[in-house]
């Protein structure tokens, strides 16, 4: 055959439904050159199937085929519509013809060699498209290989003055320098907690959540008759609100520490 399809992966949403079949246009030689995962959309979360036991592989003359989806991996029939199920050609780097010095000439079989090494440059390109590299206009002097596994534990990919690849404990804001008290908001896991490092108290943390001023005064105790006085524009509203009449005055209204409201004139005023 010949292979003019340069695409080795495909990918279809799971329906729910068991034996899902899905079609694949590029070429195979055996079952099991495919892989099939199935991935939730939501999360990335990746579980490899197995064939055989999650799903079958049916060939056809080209090359070409179905995926007909038996499960999940996880003890489900089918592949949920929240998971996509992912083929890919993956062939092994091997080849498997042996010509022997003065024997026969099978075009047949010299053409599936050359279609197995087709296969493997495509899947490396693809490998290669898909990973990080230096762009073809960079000096070819440049050191690109990433520092061992050793010393890139648990550091920071970086890159030096001349764009060669290096690891560091920490990175550096390039705009904004992080004070030590900083940090300590920085870290906290919610606003409670950075409250609490603000040494903001629990007493004034009720009033912070508060919506409105009507919840901030009932927080603070004031009974809904007294919220009733303060959001009074005057005193002639606030003498309605406590029904006093005109010849009212000085009649105590209420006492608070040896101090008695009482209305004087239109105002409202407290006296001992």
């Amino acid at each position: 055959m010949t292979i003019s399809n340069i695409t080795m992966r495909t990918s279809a949403v799971g329906t729910g439904v068991t034996e899902q079949e899905i079609p694949f246009l590029f070429p195979i030689l055996v079952k099991s050159d495919l892989d099939i995962i199935a991935r939730v959309i939501a999360t990335g979360v990746e579980t490899p199937l197995v064939l055989d036991t999650d799903y079958t592989v049916d060939i056809d003359d080209d090359g070409t085929g179905t995926v007909t989806i038996l499960g999940d991996a996880t003890g489900n029939d089918n592949v949920a519509v929240t998971s996509e199920v992912w083929i890919a050609r993956d062939t092994p780097n091997t080849q498997t013809l042996d010509l022997a010095q003065g024997g026969s000439f099978n075009a047949e079989n010299v053409e599936d060699a050359f279609d197995r090494a087709t296969k493997q440059i495509i899947e490396n390109t693809d490998n290669v498209d898909r990973s990080l590299r230096a762009p073809p206009t960079d000096d070819t002097d440049l050191d690109m290989e990433l520092p061992n596994s050793i010393d890139r534990a648990s550091q920071y990919l970086a890159f030096t003055a001349t764009g060669e690849p290096t690891v560091v404990a920490s990175v550096a804001p390039a705009t904004a320098t992080i004070t030590a008290f900083a940090e300590t908001l920085l870290d906290d896991a919610n606003g409670s907690d950075m409250q609490t490092t603000l040494g903001i108290t629990a007493f004034t943390k009720t009033l912070l959540d508060d919506i409105s001023a009507d919840a901030v005064l009932t927080t603070l105790g004031v009974s809904a008759f007294i919220q009733t006085l303060l959001d009074d524009a005057d005193a002639d509203e606030a003498k309605e609100t406590l029904e006093l009449t005109d010849d009212e005055i000085y009649n105590p209204i209420l006492c608070y520490e040896n101090e008695v409201l009482c209305y004087d004139n239109n105002t409202l005023i407290w006296k001992e």
